[in-house]
């Protein structure tokens, strides 16, 4: 029986299969519907506020009873359920009123009508533009402002929204304000704001603003502000300061800098708002990066002129343009964009070619000087807008080690770390979403990192004919009526790049590591002039421009090579040889005091097993770091600071492929007076001096390693006075 029991499964059940002939049906307690209904309501109803939604509901189906006796037996009924009879007959005269205003109404009620129905809602109506609240029972309705708000729009944000409102007060004088939402929950600070516009007096406590700001956030349309310029990837569109170009269309924003209707939302640009018409002060940069369709040049000519001024570097500054139109694309698969450097005496045009290229953005502005700009400013540069490029002018080896720093960083993606105050309070780093183009008199070679981070271009020309000058001339005038025109044709091919570009990268990323296979290569640079050639590679057959590939290639490849030239030169392994070689030339490096070069068939460093066999006799030169450490440390440098650059000297020589070890050798002492230090000792009756030696271990490097590398040239010859010196 227990099993039986407990197999017994409860499911809902039909009518039919609960009632199976009269006598069930009959002996079902009747019970009027109203009643079962509240039973339900109330059985669930958790707080007071939901047992008075209940009253409500239920005393609007009462007032449909016409008999009498019927109501009364459901009142009381219902009074012993919940509440006093008194309750539900005065809920049910309550619910027949509002149903009786309700059905006075026409049916055809104007927008007038309706406002002012919304309003009475609300314990508020208007009268001669002010405000009047509605009064307690015996009360007078009391005035509480001298204007009305007319709600514009809900500017959404997570921390501090705003509402754009039209004010307009009893004198019919209007103006447009946008407050932010903690300035319409303090009293204090809504009349100054509403005040400083003009003639705007609130004149109640903060209960009757609460009422007001009930009825018009009822009846408000809510526009996501756009905090960035340029690239917008959640939400899919290319943002200027004054529309949004979005499924290949531009779209204006209206007075207020609301753009309408962009998949199914409205988004703020507040920049080119006429509430903030006469403020200069803010929105500069957004007010600068605008689309505005002056200029009808077609991208070949303009590509063209800019070839025609700048030549083959011309062509790779273009490139990295189209890469920072889809740097994000670029940078999630390399994890890295590099900066572009324009770098040249005065007068070359490496800023014309940057502010050339800027005019896809903004024009019209000189680019900041990076002497005199603080690294705060530089990260909001570099932080204001996706996908955009940033100029910054005058860089010098000789800038704050904080900037260079900062440089470094951003070839990682990686800004500023600071204090995250309007969130967490955590530490967060700003991301950097921008392509950089550095100008400079100094070639960046203070700190190599920043050198290896680069697109090094050079310009050296300086002097110009007539016909060159015309057409710079003439370049500057065409990108001072601004580009953004060629912007948005670019940016119709995001999906092609976006869809095509990782699989390119990869096959130019082969070729060029083809083409340069028997070459040494510093990866940074190789990775660098990959992206803008994998760049136009992408887009080549859907841009006109009066260059192809295969020209762009041997240009980059040209570039390559230079600048890895120059980042040998410029290391500090190349330092270190360049001041040896000077050290000898003066006399303060000494062959067998300070160096030694031997010419041996094998040899072995000390902690080795075996040999290094050579095919013939090779100069190893060996060099006594003692001695030689004491030529570097006499320089004007604190003791300190002589040891750490020291440190790293030998840590860099270790590392270099031209090193073969140590291993001891001898090497001669020298006088305080700079002379060999020497002995005098009596041999079978003579006098013999005697050189004092020393056998340090020394540093053994590949000499004619260090030939190539650096044009080291330790090795003298002696040659006679009347010799000429062409011939040697």
């Amino acid at each position: 029986m227990a099993s039986e029991v407990s197999e017994v499964k409860y499911a809902k059940n039909d009518a039919d299969s609960f009632i199976h002939c009269s006598e069930d049906y009959t002996s079902l307690m009747e019970k009027h519907f109203i009643i079962w209904l509240a039973q339900k309501r109330f059985l669930v109803a958790s707080s007071l506020v939901e047992e008075r939604k209940c009253v409500a509901e239920i005393a609007d189906l009462l007032r449909y009873i016409k008999d009498q006796l019927v109501f009364d037996q459901c009142i009381d009924q219902l009074a012993k359920l919940h509440g006093k009879v008194k309750l539900w007959r005065d809920a049910v005269v309550q619910a027949r009123g509002e149903a009786r205003t309700k059905n006075d109404l026409p049916s055809s009620m104007n927008d007038l009508q309706r406002e002012a129905e919304l309003l009475r809602q609300f314990g508020l109506f208007v009268r001669e533009n002010c405000y009047y609240a509605i009064g307690e029972e015996d009360e007078d309705s009391m005035r509480i402002s001298n204007f009305i708000m007319e709600p514009l729009f809900h500017i959404e944000d997570e921390s501090n929204g705003t509402r754009i409102f039209r004010m307009r007060n009893i004198y019919n004088v209007c103006r447009v304000i946008e407050l932010k939402e903690s300035e319409l929950c303090s009293l204090s600070n809504f009349q100054q704001k509403a005040g400083s516009l003009g003639n705007y007096v609130w004149l109640a406590k903060i209960d009757k603003l609460n009422r007001v700001k009930e009825y018009l956030y009822s009846k408000t349309d809510t526009a996501e502000r756009i905090r960035k310029l340029g690239w917008n990837g959640t939400k899919g569109f290319f943002a200027f300061g004054n529309g949004i170009l979005v499924e290949g269309a531009f779209r204006n924003v209206d007075d207020l800098g609301i753009v309408r209707g962009v998949n199914g939302k409205a988004f703020y640009i507040p920049a080119t708002s006429k509430i903030y018409l006469h403020n200069q002060e803010i929105f500069q940069f957004e007010r600068l990066m605008v689309h505005e369709n002056r200029n009808g040049v077609k991208l070949y000519d303009y590509v063209s002129r800019l070839t025609d001024v700048f030549g083959e570097n011309a062509s790779i500054a273009f490139c990295y343009l189209l890469s920072t139109l889809f740097r994000d694309i670029i940078f999630k698969r390399t994890r890295h964009f590099p900066i572009l450097n324009l770098f040249g005496e005065k007068g070359t045009g490496k800023t014309t070619l940057a502010t050339s290229l800027q005019s896809f953005f903004l024009h019209g502005i000189d680019p900041p000087n990076l002497g005199v700009t603080s690294v705060p400013a530089m990260n909001d540069r570099v932080s204001q807008a996706v996908n955009t490029l940033v100029v910054l002018d005058e860089y010098k080896n000789d800038l704050d080690i904080r900037k260079i720093a900062y440089l470094k960083g951003l070839w990682g993606g990686g800004g500023q770390t600071k204090k995250n105050t309007n969130t967490d309070g955590m530490a967060a780093q700003t991301i950097v979403t921008t392509g950089v183009a550095l100008c400079g008199q100094d070639k960046p070679t203070q700190d190599m990192a920043l050198y290896t981070r680069v697109i090094f271009l050079a310009f050296s020309k300086t002097s110009f004919n007539q016909m060159e000058k015309r057409h710079y001339e003439d370049l500057v005038a065409l990108c001072n009526l601004g580009l953004t025109h060629l912007t948005i044709e670019i940016l119709t091919h995001r999906e092609l790049f976006e869809k095509n570009f990782p699989e390119i990268y990869s096959i130019t990323k082969r070729e060029l590591a083809a083409k340069l296979e028997n070459e040494t290569i510093h990866d940074r640079i190789f990775g660098n002039w990959v992206i803008p050639l994998a760049t136009f590679r992408t887009l080549e057959t859907v841009i006109d421009v009066p260059f192809g590939y295969t020209e762009l290639f041997e240009t980059a490849v040209k570039g390559i090579r230079n600048q890895n030239e120059l980042a040998q030169e410029s290391s500090e392994v190349a330092d270190f040889w360049n001041m040896l070689q000077g050290f000898q030339t003066s006399g303060k490096c000494i062959d067998k005091t300070h160096y030694h070069i031997r010419y041996l068939k094998a040899f072995r460093p000390l902690s080795a097993k075996e040999d290094i066999e050579f095919m013939e006799a090779r100069p190893v030169l060996y060099l006594n770091m003692a001695a030689v450490a004491s030529l570097f440390n006499s320089r004007n440098m604190n003791a300190t600071a002589n040891r750490s650059n020291w440190s790293t000297i030998m840590s860099y020589l270790k590392s270099h492929s031209s090193y073969l070890g140590l291993k001891q050798d001898r090497f001669t002492i020298l006088l305080p007076s700079g002379l060999p230090d020497y002995t005098i000792e009596v041999v079978n009756g003579e006098q013999v001096r005697k050189v004092k030696v020393n056998r340090p271990k020394a540093l053994c490097f590949d000499y004619l390693q260090l030939k190539d590398a650096f044009g080291l040239e330790l090795e003298t010859e002696v040659i006679t006075d009347v010799q000429d010196s062409d011939n040697f």
